[in-house]
């Protein structure tokens, strides 16, 4: 019986992008898996339905890790229903998208369908809960993992000037208002800024940051193979005040870990499952500039504690490298 990826893969580079990437990998390491690649001259568009309707062929064994947004895996999963139960009983599902956990517990019609996947993989143990208490038992956490990278990153030393980076979305939806604010408090912490500026903030952000002389902002960063983690590593903390509701599990809190750097975050979504406050980040307790330069301020005078996290984030990291949980997913693919 074949087993064939249903999903997007890069180009363009994104959460789902990148975990359909990892996935299909790792398992092709171990397994035939096919998948139908995408072709110079083809539309994407055009590539994607013809990707869609690959899963409707009889005698095969699917996984498929298709976005929730715009409504693909619903219809995905209604057409699998309708038209290709047995293919669907046999195959993997792995959730993407911080809010569809939410939105199949919320829908009687979706438990009844959802209930026929092999398994629905979840990345947050609230996540799997939600889907539980609705009454689904078919769900394991898969979390968004990471391959292990090359070299290990220990701890930094705490000795220098304090360091931190924002590393998303410039949007004030993400928080980086508020990591300006704070940098606008703290004069003797640097600040550094990665990621796309979101149109029609841009202007603000710019006038902003060029009045603050120990923030600068870097632009997109050019990730070539693991040199993510080395870049996270100069950082003595991660700022993510995001205040976006629909926020899944951010890739970026799980590459901070893997460079044993912690994160200080907003306690939205599923950051406080993500980030244990005390352990491996600290998760604030209220929303805002001051809460968040707070934050900054007792780590920075008190680098003991800032110590302490740097290794509970190195720790907390072994939770998320893919190889945890491959043997699962090849064992549900096999049996």
């Amino acid at each position: 019986m074949k087993i064939r990826y249903i999903g997007k893969f890069p180009p363009p580079y994104g959460g789902v992008t990148i975990k359909n990437k990892l996935l299909y990998q790792e398992l092709s390491g171990h397994i035939p898996i096919i998948r139908l690649k995408e072709r110079k001259g083809i539309p994407s568009f055009l590539h994607q339905i013809a990707n869609f309707m690959t899963a409707f062929f009889k005698n095969q064994r699917l996984v498929i890790g298709i976005s929730s947004r715009g409504g693909k895996s619903k219809l995905m999963t209604d057409m699998l229903y309708y038209l290709n139960r047995r293919v669907m009983q046999e195959s993997l599902y792995f959730m993407m998208g911080g809010t569809e956990a939410n939105d199949v517990a919320q829908d009687k019609n979706a438990i009844c369908q959802y209930s026929h996947y092999k398994t629905i993989f979840v990345e947050t143990r609230r996540m799997e809960q939600c889907l539980i208490d609705a009454g689904l038992q078919n769900v394991s956490v898969f979390p968004n993992c990471r391959k292990r990278p090359g070299r290990e990153y220990s701890p930094a030393e705490t000795g220098r000037q304090m360091r931190c980076v924002f590393f998303s979305l410039i949007s004030p939806d993400k928080g980086s208002d508020l990591v300006l604010e704070a940098a606008k408090a703290l004069p003797d912490v640097l600040f550094d800024f990665y990621g796309h500026i979101e149109p029609g903030y841009e202007e603000p952000f710019r006038k902003q940051i060029d009045g603050l002389p120990n923030a600068v902002y870097h632009g997109l960063f050019k990730t070539e193979g693991e040199n993510v983690y080395d870049k996270l590593h100069e950082y003595d903390l991660l700022l993510l005040p995001t205040k976006c509701k629909t926020e899944g599990v951010p890739g970026v809190l799980v590459e901070a870990k893997i460079a044993a750097v912690p994160a200080v975050v907003s306690d939205i979504a599923y950051n406080a499952e993500i980030i244990e406050d005390g352990r491996n980040g600290t998760v604030l307790s209220s929303n805002d500039a001051a809460a968040l330069t707070q934050a900054i301020a007792r780590l920075d005078a008190d680098r003991e504690t800032l110590y302490h996290l740097k290794t509970g984030a190195k720790t907390s990291a072994e939770q998320y490298y893919i190889e945890t949980y491959l043997p699962e997913i090849l064992n549900k693919l096999e049996e």
